[in-house]
């Protein structure tokens, strides 16, 4: 059963081992549970196989929740094999010796296509948000890392959030393979001009919170590095299983496993049919502080889940103490990287206000519209 290389250059199977066996001498077994097999270089695949290894130590039941490598074969570095457990629904054929796999996950949850017609809405926003939920606390004992209290760390924007920026961005002497995209969306120009309205450029906010070394104080720990809602799988029970560790890492700034969530809400599953003003008015939607009551149906279930969810987990774990520092400015990097998938955005002006947004906020935060000004 195939499926299309993902974002590691790897190619994906979901595969399992059924009994051959004629059945004259003994029983014929039943088809085996399936398996998740990733077939690529070995240098893209070792650290995830590794990450297991340098995770903590979790009880069986949150562990049982993720999907971590079982096994790499590398004898060939060019087509290496690895395999993971498959943790969402498989059922076996009438014969046993062959299942019927589905593959359930909160992407699909999200892409309900009458969305937006609220007399007729099949959205599960309540099982959305219990999986959200239990998504976040599940990676809580991820992140504690085993300790009381949450680790705080100094990090610096460009060493820490480069990777995030997705090639968008030369630093150094490495070669910025995608500098053309926001290049093309924003231009060269201080200002912009996009949605009627005049914004600073997310292109020189971006380069001036990268090259100028600037530092923050957060929570780290180990995270999963890459949490979209395909990575968040359904199993037969409705439980939440997370799957795919080829971006997580043993200690980084923890509120990346909360941004790609929000930046998946907000632009990325976001029905296209959206009206400008309510696009604008959810790019806008960035504090806890800021109202849900203002703003439209179509838009107010998902900024529901952001404020009571995803920021009220932030609030009650005491992740943040300083929001633009800690939150905003990561949001910005993050959606900004994310620019190279505009192509794959349920609603692309939906993210591109979301980096305009941002930048607005952390423009204003960081003093720079006055400097462009010239005051």
């Amino acid at each position: 059963i195939g499926a299309p290389a993902g974002a590691s250059g790897s190619k994906v199977f979901i595969a399992y081992y059924s009994d051959r066996h004629d059945g004259s001498t003994r029983e014929k077994l039943l088809a085996s549970p399936p398996l998740v097999i990733k077939i690529g270089d070995k240098k893209k695949l070792l650290p995830e196989k590794e990450i297991g290894k340098t995770w903590p130590s979790l009880s069986y039941d949150i562990r049982s929740r993720f999907a971590l490598p079982l096994f790499l074969d590398d004898s060939d570095p060019n087509a290496a094999i690895l395999i993971a457990p498959f943790l969402s629904g498989f059922k076996p054929s009438e014969d046993g010796r062959r299942h019927t796999v589905k593959l359930l996950d909160l992407w699909q949850l999200l892409h309900e296509s009458n969305e937006i017609l609220n007399f007729n809405n099949k959205v599960p926003w309540q099982k959305i948000s219990h999986h959200i939920r239990n998504t976040l606390s599940t990676l809580n004992e991820v992140h504690r890392a085993g300790r009381a209290q949450y680790k705080k760390e100094y990090i610096e924007y460009n060493s820490s959030y480069e990777w995030y920026l997705r090639n968008t961005l030369a630093l150094g002497r490495k070669q910025a393979s995608r500098k053309h995209i926001p290049l093309l969306l924003f231009g060269d120009n201080p200002k912009i001009q996009a949605f009627g309205e005049d914004w600073p450029n997310p292109r020189k906010v971006i380069e001036h919170l990268m090259e100028n070394g600037q530092k923050m104080h957060v929570t780290v720990g180990p995270v999963h590095g890459d949490l979209h809602p395909k990575n968040i799988v359904i199993d037969d029970m409705d439980g939440i299983k997370i799957i795919d560790f080829g971006w997580a890492k043993e200690k980084f700034h923890i509120i990346i496993d909360y941004l790609l969530l929000d930046v998946n809400l907000r632009a990325t599953t976001l029905p296209s049919q959206i009206p400008e003003a309510d696009i604008i008015a959810f790019a806008r939607f960035l504090h806890p502080d800021h109202p849900i009551k203002n703003l439209s149906k179509t838009i107010k279930r998902r900024a529901e889940i952001i404020k009571n969810i995803i920021w009220g987990e932030v609030k009650n774990n005491k992740i943040v103490d300083n929001w633009d520092d800690e939150y905003l400015i990561p949001l910005l990097l993050v959606s900004y990287g994310l620019l190279v998938h505009l192509d794959n955005s349920r609603n692309q002006p939906g993210l591109i206000a979301l980096v305009l947004s941002a930048s607005e906020h952390v423009s204003s935060y960081l003093g720079l519209d006055k400097k462009d000004d010239g005051s």
